[in-house]
């Protein structure tokens, strides 16, 4: 199984992060595009969740800078699912989710 995990560079909801991936089965694998917010979590609890990460971060900033550009990458790596964790500000993992949502991925979406 693959998944992407997007979110706002501000998330702060470490549980709910734990809570929605706890449920992937073991060795599924997580791309990551940024360093930080829930992606952070996901790497650092990485082997309590027992996931394999794709990295597909460079920075953060050159996330923001080209991130639909990295979205439309990610979103055709034959991906399962799309977890997205979000706020008002959150508008390149807003477009990773409309993106998925136009190829009818599953996609959950957790606000903050």
């Amino acid at each position: 199984m693959r998944a992407i995990v997007t979110s706002s560079n501000a998330w702060s909801d470490e549980q709910a992060v734990i809570e929605a991936l706890y449920e992937l089965p073991a060795g599924t694998v997580v791309l990551l595009p940024t360093n930080s917010g829930a992606c952070k979590v996901v790497r650092e609890r990485q082997q309590d969740l027992k996931l394999d990460i794709e990295d597909w971060s460079d920075d953060d900033e050159e996330y923001e800078n080209r991130g639909g550009q990295l979205n439309a990458e990610m979103i055709q790596s034959d991906i399962d699912i799309c977890f997205a964790f979000v706020n008002k500000n959150s508008h390149t993992a807003k477009d990773l989710v409309r993106r998925a949502r136009s190829m009818d991925l599953e996609v959950r979406v957790f606000e903050e």
